[in-house]
C-alpha cells in the first residue's frame, strides 16, 4: 500500500463560514458600516483597556492582602516560636532542677543506707559482745 505525498484538497467551505465571508464583504463596500463598524472595535478595544486596568489593580489589592497576610501569619508564627522556646526554655530548667534534687535525695538515701548499715554493724558487734559477757558472767556464776 503506498501512501500519496499530494496535500489534501481545503475543506468545503460550510454555510458558516460562506455567511462569515459575505458578510465581510458587505461591511467593507460599505463605508458607514465599516465606520460604525470600526467604531465598536475602539469601543471594545477601549473596554478591554479598562478592564485589564480594572483586572490589574484587582490583582494588585489581592496580592499586597496576600502579602500583608503573610507578614502577619509570619509574626504570628515568629511570636509562638518564641513562645515555645521560653516554655522549652522553663521546661527544661524545672527538669534540671528536679534532676539535681533528686540525685541529692538519692545520694541522701545512699548515705544513710551506708550509716544504716555501719549502725547495724556496729550494734551486732556491741550485741555479740554483750553476749560474751552475760555468759562470762553467768559462767563466773555471779
Amino acid at each position: 500500500m503506498m501512501f500519496n505525498d499530494q496535500p489534501l484538497p481545503p475543506a468545503a467551505a460550510t454555510a458558516d463560514e460562506s455567511k462569515a465571508f459575505f458578510a465581510l464583504l458587505t461591511l467593507v463596500t460599505d463605508p458607514k458600516a465599516s465606520a460604525q463598524r470600526v467604531a465598536e472595535l475602539h469601543e471594545a478595544a477601549s473596554k478591554t483597556v479598562e478592564a485589564q486596568a480594572e483586572l490589574k489593580a484587582a490583582r494588585d489589592a489581592h496580592d499586597a492582602a496576600i502579602r500583608s497576610e503573610r507578614a502577619e501569619h509570619d509574626a504570628k508564627l515568629k511570636s509562638e516560636r518564641s513562645a515555645l522556646v521560653a516554655e522549652r526554655t522553663a521546661f527544661e530548667t524545672e527538669r534540671r532542677n528536679w534532676l539535681s534534687h533528686c540525685s541529692e535525695e538519692n545520694d541522701k538515701i545512699r548515705r544513710n543506707r551506708e550509716q544504716a548499715a555501719n549502725d547495724a554493724k556496729r550494734a551486732a558487734e556491741k550485741n555479740e559482745d554483750l553476749e560474751r559477757r552475760i555468759s562470762l558472767i553467768r559462767s563466773a556464776g555471779v
